[in-house]
């Protein structure tokens, strides 16, 4: 029984590392615009995981994964089944948001100062959004799209680890951003 539980373990290692290697491999091809090769490479660790149920290693990569697995979502000819895809996506999110609130939490117990480097196109988003212009008036001001300025504005509350426009401009203050 014993040898029996070894040589599920071991192969368990082996399998979840062909997994989080077609991941990785996914998320790679998805950056270098291989959408569809990432596409059937994300269905290769799916095909892998999916009889043992590990969702871990998929949720792990956060916001990568939740921006492929929206991807996939559009793609018509995604051999993925769309309710994983979407659980997939869910989760991922919401692990992002806890790891977020945990490390802002953390560095605000142990007075951690984040200095947090923002892009200049950022802090002049995050400029015009105290002045109380809407993403529509700031993309016509930064000569951008309305889409453009939702990405930025999703950075800008990643990098400052908030969830609104009010804690953003408070967290740019306290850094002296600006």
């Amino acid at each position: 029984m014993i040898a029996f539980i070894d040589s599920v373990k071991e192969h368990q290692k082996v399998l979840f590392s062909k997994i989080e290697q077609n991941i990785v491999k996914a998320l790679s091809l998805y950056q270098l615009k291989r959408r569809g090769e990432a596409i059937d490479t994300l269905a290769e660790a799916y095909r892998l995981a999916e009889p043992n149920n590990f969702t871990v290693p998929f949720i792990v990569y956060a916001k990568d994964m939740r921006t492929l697995t929206a991807f996939a979502l559009k793609d018509g000819g995604c051999l993925i089944p769309r309710p994983w895809l979407e659980k997939i996506n869910r989760k991922s999110s919401a692990y992002m948001k806890r790891r977020s609130n945990m490390i802002s939490e953390y560095n605000l117990t142990n007075k951690i100062e984040n200095t947090v480097p923002l892009s200049n196109r950022e802090i002049e988003i995050l400029k015009e959004l105290t002045q109380g212009l809407s993403r529509a008036e700031i993309a016509v001001s930064q000569n951008i799209s309305v889409n453009t300025v939702k990405a930025v504005i999703k950075v800008i509350y990643e990098k400052l680890c908030v969830k609104s426009l009010p804690e953003a401009i408070r967290a740019a203050i306290e850094n002296k951003l600006i």
